[in-house]
């Protein structure tokens, strides 16, 4: 009976320690918030430019060797590469093409 009761105290502290070392890890990570974090809108950004760009790639890839039938080793870097180029290479232009065809297409600022 005695070492039923030693159980069952035992797990009962056992429950106790877990639960204040739940509570303990909860409160510890609290801090000031900064206003100087990566928000949402900038991570989803960031993924669809290093990650996104790169399944686009493959996707590419996989369209092209089955049209062309090109090799898998050589071709598939080159053209995650190329798609990368794609892509800085539309981030310089765009800013100035934006502006040439705002000036080009709108007598008035929109409102």
């Amino acid at each position: 009976m005695q070492l039923v009761r030693d159980k069952a105290s035992n797990t009962t502290n056992q429950s106790q320690r877990l639960l204040l070392l739940i509570l303990f890890l909860l409160v510890i990570p609290s801090d000031t918030a900064h206003a100087n974090v990566g928000t949402p809108l900038i991570l989803v950004s960031f993924f669809h430019l290093v990650i996104g760009n790169a399944v686009i790639g493959v996707i590419e890839f996989f369209l092209i060797a089955c049209i062309f039938g090109i090799r898998p080793c050589i071709a598939l870097p080159i053209i995650i590469v190329v798609n990368y180029a794609s892509m800085i290479l539309g981030k310089a232009i765009l800013p100035v093409a934006g502006h040439y065809f705002q000036e080009l297409f709108l007598v008035e600022q929109p409102v």
